[in-house]
Order: structure tokens, then sequence, then C-alpha cells
């Protein structure tokens, strides 16, 4: 796969002002890898980025929002193992600093160092570059390989489903024969 010099990204200029522009495409770091995006979702979240902008985000002007996509490796960083080039993956917007007390406990979501970059903190389209681009770069620890059956629109969602999980986990699991309610499900409920 020929990657390119530079490629279109939505940049973030200010609340509201959310340009396409021409960018230079990223470089991928230590056991990071460039995706080729495929698909990028627009979640309930973005809307409230684009208005407002997030703590801790990339400056206004480099700022590439988008946190629900998919792709295809198109680079390995130094040190990744596990992962080929041509590799069809969905992300997941949270890479915890894994040192933390709540990253070792494994809740990197909540992770106590969030929005530190040099602490190893990454949480793509808010504190970091994210998928509206035709590149992006990635940790490892986010990717997760998707079955060939499944196409790069649906492995957008794999993030909305993740937060379902999440949330059953976090409230102890579900076994199989149990009721549950869903009260005021929106979109992620519904998964």
């Amino acid at each position: 796969m020929k990657i390119p010099e530079t490629m279109k990204a939505g940049v973030l200029f200010g609340p509201n002002d959310l340009r396409v522009i021409e960018k230079k495409v990223p470089k991928p770091g230590y056991q990071e890898v460039l995706l080729k995006v495929e698909a990028c979702a627009i979640c309930g979240t973005d809307p409230k980025i684009l208005a407002h902008g997030w703590q801790n985000q990339p400056p206004f002007g480099a700022y590439v929002p988008g946190h629900e996509y998919a792709g295809t490796i198109a680079a390995l960083g130094e040190g990744v193992v596990g992962f080929s080039l041509g590799d069809r993956v969905a992300i997941e917007p949270h890479k915890g600093c894994g040192v933390c007390e709540n990253c070792l406990r494994g809740f990197y979501t909540v992770c106590f160092n969030y929005g530190n970059l040099s602490a190893g903190h990454r949480h793509y389209g808010f504190t970091a570059n994210g998928g509206y681009a035709e590149y992006a770069v990635n940790h490892v620890n986010t990717l997760h390989r998707i079955p060939d059956a499944l196409n790069f629109e649906e492995a957008t969602l794999i993030t909305t489903a993740g937060t379902a999980m999440y949330g059953i986990t976090r409230v102890g699991g579900l076994d199989p024969g149990e009721t549950v309610v869903v009260a005021g499900p929106g979109p992620i409920g519904l998964m």
C-alpha cells in the first residue's frame, strides 16, 4: 500500500468550525500503527465536541476529532507484534497510561492520567487526533481485528457496543436466563 505524504482531514479550528484541509499523514511511533481509515461514525458526543471542544484536546487548527472508526493497517511502527499490514481493524478510543491504579485494575477508560499524553494516555478523537481523516495513528492496545463478514461501517459501532458491555460488566455481569430492565436506552442501550 502506497502511503501519500498528505491526506484530507476534518480539523477543528474553533467552536463549530470544522474544516476539511490537507494535512501531513502522521507517522506511527513505538507500538503504534498507521490506519487507512475506511469508515468513521458520528457519535452523539461529536456534536458537543464540535460545538465546545474538549478538555486537553490538541490545539484548535491541529485537532482531528472522531473516535468511532475502522480501517486497514497501512504501516507498522517499531515494536508492533501481533498485527500485520493489511489487517482489518476497528479501534476503541481509550488507551490508558498502563501504570495508574485504574489502569492496573483494567479500568483504563477512567485512567488517572487522562489527557496526559506524556504519561502514555490517549483518548483518540478527544485528547489525541482521531478518525475524521484519511489516515490515523493508533496504539496496538486499541485495535481489534474484524472478520471479513463485518464491513467497515458496521465495525465502527464496536465502540458503542463496548460501552454497553462495560456498563453490564460494572454492575456484575449477566447470566443466561436472567431478566433485565433497560430504562431510557438511547442508541447505546438498544445495542
